[in-house]
């Protein structure tokens, strides 16, 4: 699953990935050490890959202008709502 998430990633988008999402994280980071070193990777709350110091606000407001490309939740992180 990681490599296919990997072959998502194109050099140069912006990624990011949910906290409970060990193997979206894996498949990005891949994607970004191999074929898209230019990649901007962010993994919510992780301390290497986590850009914004104001918070989650931050983070929320970031991907509403439409500056993500990609972005990869766990299945622990959708209501059942879809939400």
């Amino acid at each position: 699953m990681a490599c296919v998430i990997a072959r998502e990633v194109r050099d140069g988008e912006t990624v990011a990935v949910g906290t409970l999402a060990a193997i979206p994280a894996c498949g990005v980071l891949l994607a970004h050490f191999t074929h898209a070193p230019r990649a901007t990777v962010i993994i919510i709350n992780h301390p290497d890959y986590w850009p914004f110091r104001g918070g989650s606000k931050e983070f929320y407001d970031f991907a509403q202008r439409g500056k993500l490309d990609l972005f990869f939740l766990s299945g622990g992180q959708i209501d059942r709502h879809g939400n």
